[in-house]
């Protein structure tokens, strides 16, 4: 793909025009000094993505027109969500960051008895912006979904649904790279990633209680942030791996 400009937008009309958000229409225009003719790449967030001219551009609002679709060439085999026990402030969005960056389809704040913050509206806006961003960074036609904060029982509930599975250092988890390696991933997956203070007991006897296989990373302890981002890297990687 070449390094054309890429923009979130909506997706073109019945007659190939698109509809370009104005702080998007304010970047083309203000930062990238953009012109009528030119041409950027536009995504829309759902794996869709266009080749696209600028009609005409002003401020806040520009005209253009899809020139062709562009085909999504990574769609994921393997739709990954990370549940991440909620930490507090640039770490958990540094977190949110980089599973964006990475591909991960979905990031769930996980609310757990360890837990020391419950994410509010205009945390869970600012995640979304900053998935939004690490998007357009990494070229990715699908945007990564923030989910509402849950509670690890809610979470649990989906489970004759979807896979789930949890990272806890304890002595009843077996390795990640070993199960990644070694075994099929399933379509849909869930990655369970604790607090700061791992999880409770009663936590622990709920994971098992529903089946969840627990893993670990080896036998030292990370940061939360750090256990998510390279978790979903070692999974993906495997998924691309095989592909």
């Amino acid at each position: 793909m070449s390094r054309l400009p890429f923009i979130f937008t909506h997706p073109p009309n019945a007659d190939g025009m698109l509809t370009i958000p104005a702080d998007e229409a304010r970047h083309l225009a203000l930062v990238l000094r953009a012109k009528p003719g030119a041409r950027f790449i536009a995504f829309d967030g759902c794996g869709n993505g266009w080749t696209v001219e600028i009609i005409d551009l002003k401020r806040d609002t520009i005209s253009a027109r899809a020139l062709n679709a562009i085909e999504n060439s990574e769609p994921e085999k393997t739709k990954l969500t990370v549940a991440v026990g909620a930490v507090k402030g640039a770490r958990m969005d540094w977190a949110v960051e980089k599973c964006a960056e990475i591909g991960v389809a979905a990031f769930t704040p996980l609310l757990t008895e360890f837990g020391v913050v419950e994410p509010g509206k205009s945390k869970l806006e600012r995640w979304r912006s900053i998935a939004l961003a690490a998007a357009k960074q990494s070229r990715r036609f699908q945007l990564m979904a923030i989910n509402n904060p849950v509670q690890l029982h809610e979470l649990l509930s989906t489970k004759n649904e979807i896979s789930i599975w949890a990272l806890d250092l304890n002595e009843y988890g077996g390795s990640l790279v070993k199960r990644i390696m070694y075994f099929h991933l399933p379509e849909s997956l869930i990655l369970i990633i604790g607090p700061e203070g791992g999880f409770s007991e009663s936590e622990r006897h709920l994971l098992r209680d529903r089946s969840i296989p627990t893993f670990n990373l080896g036998r030292h302890p990370l940061r939360t942030e750090t256990a998510a981002a390279l978790s979903a890297a070692l999974i993906l990687n495997a998924i691309h791996s095989h592909s």
